[in-house]
């Protein structure tokens, strides 16, 4: 397993292994949840070693709303700082299956034209909401609906990647490989956090998305209060998740830091829902759901740098190059924390990149 903030270029995830290399992950992040404005996004990810984002919300603005002008500037600034986009973070496929289509196919029209604005050749989806007791009713249409969209992105040279998510048709592992089998080319980001948050099995939902599987989101949760942890905390068995990826694929794995550990003000952009967990850290101390907490009690190892907090938290990826026995790297999950708000990021630390 290797670990890398900053690949030359890319290849195909997906590919299985044939030889002894090892899948090389590829940290991004959703750096919306550090700030809602490009320039703090950008510094966020500088601050972390990271050159990689999926872009969500920038400017006090979804991604997917922003002009062809916006996007060209916004483009221009990655381009200048070195940043890459490996999937773009769209909100596609987040509203009811009884919904006229017609409408948001036009936004997915659009959402494809953000990609090549942006330059990445793959586009985070959903499955629509569909009432959990309609699932065999509302079926057949969920999959009319993504093969249209599936067979437009192919033409346009986009990958669709399917993210598994609370109240849409692919919600359950069984729901989502029925899914995944039943929509040719659709692939699969996994996201154990989603699975545990309600009520679901991460490891069946892995099992279910290894066949499609294109990248992972870095989001980890408790089953009791279904409260979002930090990676490694929970119970999403990220460890179990990056050994099997690792031993499955060659090539650049991408790995999406998505922690949902503060509701910022740019949460509320690309995302109504009310946050359970809340995660604070404030001088000494951290403060979970009210509940005060001192710094040394933290299931995390802690270090005060020159400014602000740093948590290095040895759960995601970061056990992430122990967990594999030829692991010849190690990468640390990073927390920033300000006054006024909250960076939450994946960072590597490798020979190579120690070296950059």
């Amino acid at each position: 397993m290797a670990l890398v903030a900053h690949p030359l270029h890319f290849v195909k995830n997906g590919q299985t292994r044939k030889d002894n290399t090892m899948a090389k992950f590829l940290i991004s992040a959703f750096a919306d949840e550090a700030h809602n404005g490009i320039n703090g996004q950008v510094e966020a990810l500088k601050r972390n070693g990271l050159f990689c984002i999926e872009p969500r919300a920038m400017n006090f603005g979804a991604v997917l709303a922003k002009t062809d002008e916006e996007l060209a500037a916004i483009k221009k600034r990655f381009d200048d700082e070195g940043i890459i986009v490996p999937s773009f973070g769209s909100p596609i496929g987040k509203y009811k299956i009884t919904d006229d289509f017609e409408p948001h196919l036009a936004s997915f029209r659009r959402a494809l034209e953000v990609c090549k604005a942006l330059d990445t050749k793959r586009m985070r989806i959903f499955s629509f909401f569909v009432e959990q007791d309609k699932l065999d009713e509302y079926r057949d249409e969920v999959i009319r609906r993504m093969k249209i969209m599936v067979a437009e992105a192919t033409e346009a040279g986009i990958t669709l990647c399917h993210e598994n998510e609370s109240e849409i048709y692919g919600q359950e592992p069984e729901r989502v490989a029925d899914l995944l089998a039943s929509v040719p080319g659709l692939r699969a980001i996994y996201d154990p956090a989603n699975y545990v948050y309600y009520e679901s099995d991460p490891v069946k939902g892995l099992e279910a998305t290894l066949p499609y599987f294109e990248y992972m989101h870095v989001k980890d949760c408790l089953y009791e209060g279904h409260t979002l942890v930090p990676a490694g905390a929970g119970e999403g068995r990220l460890k179990e998740a990056l050994q099997k990826i690792d031993a499955m694929f060659d090539g650049e794995v991408v790995l999406t830091v998505e922690p949902h550990l503060f509701v910022s003000e740019s949460y509320k952009q690309f995302d109504g829902k009310e946050l359970k967990n809340k995660f604070v850290f404030v001088k000494k101390y951290y403060i979970q759901l009210h509940t005060i907490q001192p710094l040394e009690k933290l299931p995390i190892d802690c270090a005060l740098p020159g400014t602000g907090w740093v948590i290095f938290c040895h759960g995601v990826a970061a056990r992430l190059a122990l967990l594999a026995s030829r692991a010849s790297s190690a990468i640390a999950v990073l927390f920033i924390f300000y006054q006024r708000g909250i960076s939450v990021f994946t960072s590597a630390f490798c020979a190579r990149c120690r070296s950059r």
